[in-house]
């Protein structure tokens, strides 16, 4: 087993957080990333991007993590953004309807551009 290897960088004039995982999310590796994203969610960082790209396995322990930080950060104003998300990973966001639940661009670039955009007026 590979494991998983974790590497964020913060940004507090954006109050960003990128979080890049190398390696296998699974049972055995799920806690070292639920660490590592409520770490950056405790220091105030509400806009995470995170890095698939070296991503080489999850399942059901990794997708649980995800959607857990995602309804945490949503309920306090911010927002978690998906980059680089290899073939394998998309299509189980997508059979699990996930697709269309979390935000999944292509790149840092275009994650930051969308926390740079204002929020949608409210529906009346």
């Amino acid at each position: 087993m590979v494991g998983l290897k974790i590497a964020t960088v913060t940004d507090r004039s954006a109050a960003v957080a990128v979080v890049r995982l190398t390696g296998d999310l699974d049972g055995r590796t799920v806690a070292e990333l639920d660490q590592a994203l409520q770490k950056a969610f405790q220091e105030s960082f509400t806009r995470l991007i995170v890095d698939l790209g070296s991503l080489k396995y999850t399942n059901s322990a990794g997708i649980g993590a995800f959607i857990k930080i995602t309804k945490r950060i949503r309920s306090k104003g911010g927002d978690i953004v998906f980059i680089h998300v290899g073939k394998k990973t998309l299509e189980l966001f997508r059979s699990l309807g996930l697709d269309n639940v979390f935000k999944i661009m292509t790149d840092e670039t275009a994650a930051r551009a969308h926390f740079l955009k204002p929020p949608a007026p409210a529906a009346r």
